[in-house]
């Protein structure tokens, strides 16, 4: 085995959507693995650069279920005796992927697409994720995992992205792993972030500006209204990515709101291509439709509306 190392970033590449997905490594007398990336992702070979096998890992910290962030956590259950954590709100996530689509993905693919397209995709959905798994642990707010030798981690929840959202602060030094529940304006590509929940989402980043983080860490390079695409931030600037975050929300709900008092009219489609165009230009914000992965943007368009509309 490897020296042993506090904390660190490991970028494991995944073929199924043709980009890295950044895990973190961190170690006391036990080791832990802060997420997994998605199924098939390059992670055994990203662990065996720093001279460690999935069976070295003794916990899996989940910052939320999506797949792209907890559809690896099989590798481990399959390769060991690795123990699984997430936030109880999101374990439908890992444990019953059937369930998992029906609830989360199936009604804004069925406004968007049709519900031929949502059957479609549910298919694909539960057979790529392979069998469920029952978590070992599920974290709450304020919990502390401990790993020994002074190294522990204090559950964050921050809803909002996902209803189990979570981040993880080293207290001792203000480093903080956000996962993906502080997405700004969301990815390079134009597309808008997750948020299932706006309210709650801008609620967790009024908390988050309370606490002492020094150093932020995610695993995308979001970028803010103006802060450039990073996964690595520092000092000052976490405060301003943050505030950034929080205005960018502010905006995307209040763009929101509008279209929900002109009532709606025609299709989901076209009711979300109303919003886009709406918003600022400058935020290079893509309609749905020409997006590479649309699901995303449609999710955050199809729950928070259909709160605002009263559905």
């Amino acid at each position: 085995m490897s020296e042993r190392v506090k904390f660190r970033p490991l970028d494991a590449w995944w073929p199924a959507s043709r980009f890295d997905i950044r895990v973190y490594l961190v170690q006391g007398e036990k080791t832990a693995l802060i997420d997994t990336g998605g199924p098939g992702t390059e992670l055994p070979e990203a662990l065996d650069k720093v001279g460690l096998t999935v069976t070295d890992v003794d916990q899996v910290l989940l910052t939320h279920g999506h797949p792209d962030h907890a559809g690896g956590a099989g590798l481990f259950k399959n390769g060991g005796d690795t123990q699984i954590f997430i936030h109880g709100d999101d374990a439908i996530f890992i444990e019953d992927h059937d369930a998992c689509f029906d609830r989360f993905y199936a009604p804004a693919t069925t406004a968007f697409l049709g519900p031929e397209a949502a059957a479609e995709e549910k298919a694909g959905f539960v057979g790529f994720l392979g069998a469920d798994i029952t978590p070992d642990r599920l974290l709450k707010d304020g919990d502390l995992v401990d790993l020994g030798g002074g190294v522990a981690l204090r559950v964050v929840h921050l809803p909002g992205h996902t209803p189990g959202s979570v981040g993880f602060l080293f207290e001792d030094d203000g480093t903080f792993v956000s996962g993906d529940s502080i997405p700004g304006a969301g990815t390079p590509d134009g597309c808008l972030p997750v948020i299932l929940d706006i309210e709650t989402y801008r609620e967790s980043m009024e908390r988050l500006l309370t606490l002492p983080i020094k150093t932020l860490h995610t695993t995308h390079p979001f970028r803010g209204i103006h802060a450039e695409p990073a996964t690595v931030r520092q000092g000052s600037d976490v405060e301003t990515y943050l505030h950034e975050c929080l205005e960018f929300a502010g905006i995307l709900w209040g763009a929101m709101q509008e279209q929900a008092e002109l009532g709606g009219g025609g299709t989901m489609m076209e009711t979300a291509d109303r919003l886009i165009d709406s918003l600022p230009a400058e935020l290079g914000l893509r309609r749905v439709a020409d997006l590479p992965v649309p699901g995303m943007a449609m999710a955050t368009i199809y729950w928070n509306m259909q709160k605002l509309m009263g559905s």
